[in-house]
Formats: C-alpha cells, sequence, structure tokens
C-alpha cells in the first residue's frame, strides 16, 4: 500500500460562505451521529445509559474542528493528546486504529480512553474521528477506576500509544493485553467495538462529505470552522471588561487526612487575550486531589464558553485565544506519580466553578452559586452465588448552583460533565442489587432569592457480597451561596446494615468522601446523597408563592419556608401574607 498523504490546501475550492456553514454544520452532524452509534452499540451503562464519552472530529495536523455535545471535561486539550499520539506511532494508514489513555501525555484519567479512526479519501489522510470513553473498568487495584492511590499506576493500566488495528486487522497481542488487565473483558471489548463504530460512522461521512464537493471545498469549511468559532468567541469577549478578576475554593481532602487543598485562579482581560492563571494552587497531593493538566484546560475552556457565548462552538482555534498558567508540582498539573482518577470529577469542577466565582461581582447575570459538583463515583465489584462476576458503577447529578434570573436546577449532573441519569431498572435487571429509594432531599438546596438546585438520595441493597469504592468531594465543605444567597448541603456516601445508617468513618475510615473496596455484606444498603446548589440573592426577596410552590413539590419544607425565606403559610398549604409581611418586616 502506498504511503497516504495528508489532505493539502487544494487550489480547487471557490469562496461560498454559504457552502462553508452547510458544511460545517455537516461535521456537527457526523459528530451527532457518532453518539448515537455509541449509545446504541456500547454494552455497559456508563456508556449506554450515563452517556460518559465525547465524540469530535479532528484535522490531518490533530487539531479539533467539530465537537457537539459529549463532556466539556473530555475536549479540553484532546487536540493535545492526539498529537502525542500522532508523534509516537508515525504514519497511519486506511484502517488504523489509534489508542491512548496516559494522564501524563494529554488524558484526563486512565479510565478514559481514546480510539481514533484516521479518515482517508483515495489514500488521502482527511483528518481523525475521535471517541474518549469513560471504560466500566480499567484494571486498578480497586474496581471501575476511582478509589484512594499513593502512586497512579495502582489507578489503572496505561495504555501509551498504540496501534489497536493495523490496516483493519486486529493487534492480538494488544487487544489481549488489555482484555487480560481487566475485570469484565466482554464488557470492555463490546464498549471498545462501540467506540470503534462510532468514529468510523464518522469517517465514512467525511469521504462522502470530500467525494461530492471535493477535498479543497472540505479544507475551506474546516478551515471556516476555525475561523468561525475564533471571530464569535473573540467578539463576544468584550462583554468581560478588561481588568484582573481573582477567587479562591479548595477541595476538602484527598482521602488520606489531608487537605484542604486550594484552588486560586486569576483571570486578565485584556481586549482580545485573556489569561486564566491557577499560580497558589496547593502543591500536588499524596491521594486523590489532583486534576491532571488536560483537566485543567478543560475547566478553565468551559467556564469562560459559560460566560462569553454558551452556544458558540469550541475547536483548537477558540482554545488558542485563551492563555492558561498551571504550574507544575501542583494539584492543577501534578508531576508524574501523583495519582489523577479523580481529575475529570471533582477537580476539574473546582477549577471550573472557582474561574466562575471570579466573576460574580462584575457579571452576575452569567455565572452561576456553587453547585455539589462532584462525580459521586462509587464503583462496585463481586461475584454471585452462582460464580457470575459483575460490576457496578454508580454515578449521578445533584444540585445545580442559582442563577441571576432562574433557580439552580435539580438532579442534574454539573457542568463538567453533563452526563445522563442511568436506570433503575436496567440496573436491577444486570446488577445483584435492589433499589430501596430515590427521592428528593427536601432542603438540600441553598435558600436564596433565586434558590438552588435540588439534590437526590438513592439507597440499594446489595444483594450479594460487593468490594465498593467510593470519591466525591463537597462532604466537608458546601456548595457556596452568593449575593446574599445561602449554601446548599454536602454530599456524602453512607452505609445501612441491620437498621442503622452509618458515615464512612463510622466503619473506621480517613474520609466521608474517598475510600476504596469496602466489603458490603448481602443485605447490606449503599447510600449516595448528592447536595444541593448554593443560593443566589436575599432569600427573604423570594416570591412566596414560588415559596409555597417549592413546598407543595418538596423541595422545601414548611418549617424552612418560614425559617430561611421568611414565608408562612396556612395549613393548606397558601401563602399567609399579613404574617408573611410580619415576619419578613421583622426580619424574625
Amino acid at each position: 500500500m502506498s504511503t497516504p498523504t495528508s489532505a493539502s490546501r487544494s487550489p480547487e475550492r471557490t469562496e461560498d460562505p454559504f457552502l462553508d456553514e452547510i458544511l460545517r454544520n455537516a461535521f456537527l452532524s457526523a459528530v451527532r451521529e457518532m453518539i448515537g452509534v455509541t449509545v446504541r452499540a456500547a454494552y455497559s451503562t456508563c456508556l449506554s445509559e450515563a452517556l460518559d464519552f465525547t465524540c469530535g472530529l479532528f484535522d490531518a495536523e490533530g487539531r479539533l474542528f467539530a465537537q457537539a455535545g459529549g463532556n466539556p471535561v473530555h475536549i479540553g486539550a484532546l487536540d493535545e493528546e492526539l498529537q502525542a499520539v500522532l508523534a509516537a506511532v508515525g504514519p497511519v494508514e486506511p484502517g488504523d486504529v489509534l489508542m491512548h489513555n496516559d494522564p501524563f501525555e494529554g488524558a484526563d484519567h486512565q479510565s478514559d480512553v481514546i480510539v481514533c479512526v484516521p479518515m482517508f479519501s483515495d489514500g488521502v489522510l482527511l483528518g481523525f474521528s475521535v471517541n474518549r470513553g469513560h471504560w466500566s473498568d480499567i484494571g486498578a487495584m480497586f474496581a471501575g477506576g476511582y478509589g484512594l492511590a499513593h502512586h497512579v499506576v495502582q489507578e489503572g493500566l496505561i495504555i501509551p500509544p498504540c496501534k489497536l488495528m493495523r490496516g483493519g486487522e486486529i493487534s492480538r497481542e494488544v487487544q489481549q493485553f488489555i482484555l487480560r488487565n481487566v475485570r469484565m473483558p466482554d464488557q470492555v471489548w463490546a464498549d471498545i467495538q462501540a467506540q470503534i463504530a462510532s468514529a468510523r460512522v464518522a469517517a465514512e461521512r467525511v469521504s462522502d462529505l470530500v467525494e461530492r464537493y471535493g477535498i479543497g471545498q472540505v479544507q475551506a469549511a474546516i478551515d471556516h470552522s476555525y475561523t468561525y468559532a475564533a471571530r464569535r468567541f473573540s467578539e463576544r469577549l468584550k462583554i468581560i471588561p478588561d481588568g484582573v478578576y481573582t477567587a479562591e475554593d479548595a477541595l476538602d481532602d484527598d482521602g488520606f487526612g489531608n487537605g484542604p487543598f486550594p484552588v486560586v485562579v486569576t483571570v486578565t482581560k485584556q481586549g482580545e487575550r485573556i489569561s486564566v492563571d491557577l499560580t497558589g494552587s496547593a502543591p500536588q497531593a499524596q491521594g486523590a486531589a489532583n486534576c491532571t493538566i488536560a483537566g485543567a484546560k478543560a475547566a478553565v475552556y468551559t467556564a469562560l464558553k459559560a460566560i462569553v457565548d454558551p452556544e458558540a462552538p469550541f475547536n483548537s482555534a477558540v482554545g488558542d485565544l485563551i492563555e492558561i498558567i498551571a504550574p507544575e508540582g501542583t494539584i492543577v498539573n501534578p508531576r508524574w506519580p501523583a495519582p489523577v482518577c479523580c481529575a475529570p470529577a471533582d477537580s476539574t469542577t473546582r477549577i471550573y466553578e472557582t474561574t466562575l466565582r471570579c466573576f460574580v461581582d462584575t457579571l452576575p447575570e452569567r455565572v452561576t452559586a456553587g453547585s455539589y459538583s462532584s462525580g459521586l463515583n462509587a464503583p462496585g465489584w463481586g461475584t454471585t452465588d452462582d460464580g457470575r462476576e459483575f460490576m457496578w458503577y454508580a454515578l449521578g447529578g445533584g444540585g445545580g448552583g442559582a442563577r441571576a434570573h432562574a433557580d439552580g436546577l435539580t438532579t442534574q449532573w454539573h457542568s463538567m460533565a453533563m452526563c445522563g441519569n442511568e436506570s433503575i431498572e436496567v440496573w436491577e435487571a444486570r446488577y445483584p442489587v435492589r433499589f430501596e429509594k430515590r427521592a428528593l432531599r427536601t432542603d438540600s438546596a441553598g435558600p436564596g432569592h433565586m434558590r438552588g438546585g435540588v439534590g437526590d438520595e438513592r439507597v440499594f441493597t446489595c444483594t450479594a457480597d460487593t468490594l465498593v469504592s467510593g470519591f466525591l468531594d463537597r462532604w466537608k465543605s458546601a456548595p457556596w451561596g452568593t449575593l446574599g444567597g445561602e449554601d446548599g448541603d454536602s454530599n456524602a456516601f453512607a452505609v445501612e446494615r441491620e437498621g442503622k445508617r452509618l458515615t464512612m468513618r463510622d466503619l473506621g475510615l480517613e474520609s466521608d468522601g474517598k475510600f476504596t473496596n469496602v466489603h458490603l455484606r448481602a443485605g447490606d444498603a449503599f447510600v449516595v446523597r448528592s447536595g444541593g446548589g448554593g443560593g443566589m440573592g436575599d432569600p427573604r426577596t423570594r416570591d412566596p408563592e414560588r415559596v409555597a410552590r417549592d413546598v407543595r413539590g418538596g423541595y422545601v419544607s414548611p418549617d424552612a419556608a418560614r425559617e430561611r425565606y421568611g414565608v408562612v403559610l396556612t395549613d393548606e398549604g397558601a401563602v399567609d401574607a399579613a404574617a408573611t409581611a410580619a415576619l419578613r418586616e421583622g426580619g424574625a
């Protein structure tokens, strides 16, 4: 086979802005089709139910030009990861499939693995279609890739840049090396095939566009994608006044008794350029509090996009406009061999929300209060009485921060994930569990003129002995309220055993939020309680009728309506206007 060549900027192109825009949207359509294929073909609930994956299209140099939907945490520095992979594997050919997950070479943590398919037309390399998905297991000393470790190699198999397929043929050595080092290899292989299938679909769609319009015109549309996104972001960036903005928050602990770990963000805006400096953040942690540079970049990109233009496309050209400073050896850019399993969830959300917090006073209408901001990750593994191995992976949403003109989102995913809520029925059909409860947590939301989102509580009984690991933050600290709004409630794990509810520290653990391989006996129930979002504005200025609706909906209790909002309700649940006015005027 002759060596493929990269797509050149062919002179066979016409200046046609309408066609450029049609093709730009065709690229996005191809990415959305990748998403649909993944959902339909995947086996694990991580991909098929929770939607914990992201798809994108990249040019021949490995730069992102099209991404739609998916998890923001998977996109930030994915072009750098892909470029590292291409440099290591050398020339690619039709039928190749590349794979990688090294968190110290552009990935975020081992569980998120990229599968990459080169896109060709008549032997010319057009670019790459990439699916980064969270594998339900990646080996490790704990199932599911989330738990406590002192060293990154304890967190799972590190896959260096490699070719899973060469010229359409599976590399059996690579395949077997991976599958012999994970739990539930059939499940993992099924998900890998779903990732490959989705990437191939997009490659076919782009090839079809080349066949119809020519390489030059498709390349022109890729260039237009960059130009359009960068121009739009630069124009909308004017909404941020020139100046220097700073904020600070912290991660609670690393699971080994250390912490809190400060996260410091300083934003400098000058004209069409913006710089985000994370200097001052804590030195890298011994345990689970570190965020890879890929995750830190993703958090900053997502926060600025949310402030500047939430509907704008993101690609590498937009990333080029944002300078990010993240000192090595800190929790926002750790050195080998720091454990990094928490990077895509709790660590990135803390950087994201701290970046938003920089603008609370300047642009309150474009930011939110603090959220529950955790992945609530809790994988479980074991074998049933008949010897069948099982592995489940619990993750979920919570309460979002209030906005200037709306309440926070209820039991939704934090902004760095955008995953889906898994089906209880699917869980009970596949795993030895029985759900006892899933309900909103009344009064978990931070009161405010705009209320925070409400968290929930999930309780499920293990019907077989199970080893459970867990990772959440915000179990000590609370989702912050702003502009007079109050804090939301914190996150929590617990175990119900013999009629008693026990915290993880009641079981002798160092942390209520981070632990590895806790033995739950058949009959024990595992409890996941997501926090509520912080409120925005004085709660005693909230419309009493809205408070009454919150009480009827189970979001707020009658006692909290009176004590925290200053709203008095009748026995029938209606607002007692006179008593409410007196209470609010009295300030008690």
